[in-house]
């Protein structure tokens, strides 16, 4: 009989550890929400535009004009321009495709299974919004001091296997810091996204500046002069055809 009890002890123990976690989850993303504009309001987004800047600060600080379109749940596009040579990565929801003039890629054509991967990852812009449903699942890491702020570590571990380490301010929620690990050939390099300059469009809190850091030292930044909620947008945007082709003859 004691050792039953004992073993019934434990089971109580980690059961109740394992809803104080889950509530601990739920609060850290409740302000996370609130700061962002609200969970309701988040889902209502269903598209989203960004205009601006993309600074390579590896290359003497090369300036390129970029713009983005997310279509919910999981179509994107960016694209990168410099006088007459234009860059663009999409994924229309199943094929992540890649044009690049500047390397002589005039026609769409497929990306790489690593490009492909990370491509779809980051077609979500807001993944740890009902993030059980999306079949990921959350890791509370616990705290630390980023840059004079005491911030939450929370592991993003998506359904496809991939890891995401966000830092969230522990009194607002607001996102400081998400990093992960990009792989090309056999290396590996640590990515450190650093949003800043967070401006209110219409009720949604957006960065309008984004470092990018890669193994430790900044590579680009972005700097956003227009984000639109809920553009209207068509979804032969984010597909291989070729249209796309009669675009860069």
């Amino acid at each position: 009989m004691k050792i039953k009890s004992i073993f019934l002890g434990l089971v109580l123990i980690l059961i109740s550890g394992g809803i104080l976690y889950s509530q601990s989850i739920d609060d850290i993303l409740g302000k996370y929400y609130e700061t962002v504009g609200g969970l309701d309001r988040l889902r209502a987004v269903k598209s989203m535009k960004e205009t601006g800047k993309y600074i390579v600060v590896a290359q003497g600080g090369w300036e390129m004009s970029m713009t983005v379109w997310y279509k919910a749940p999981n179509k994107s596009r960016t694209e990168w321009s410099f006088r007459d040579q234009k860059i663009v990565h999409a994924f229309d929801g199943e094929t992540a495709w890649r044009i690049q003039t500047m390397s002589g890629i005039t026609e769409p054509e497929p990306m790489c299974e690593e490009e492909t991967n990370e491509i779809k990852n980051n077609a979500d812009q807001y993944p740890l919004m009902d993030y059980k449903k999306k079949g990921h699942k959350l890791e509370l890491l616990g705290k630390e001091v980023l840059d004079g702020i005491e911030v939450f570590k929370i592991k993003l571990t998506r359904k496809n296997g991939s890891e995401v380490i966000y830092f969230l301010d522990s009194k607002s929620g607001k996102e400081l810091k998400n990093s992960y690990m990009m792989t090309r050939g056999e290396v590996d390099f640590l990515i450190e996204r650093i949003p800043g300059d967070y401006k209110k469009v219409d009720w949604l809190l957006v960065p309008f500046s984004i470092e990018d850091r890669v193994d430790g030292n900044t590579f680009s930044n972005i700097l956003w002069e227009k984000v639109e909620i809920n553009p209207e947008m068509d979804d032969s945007i984010f597909e291989m055809s070729p249209k796309e082709k009669q675009q860069n003859e």
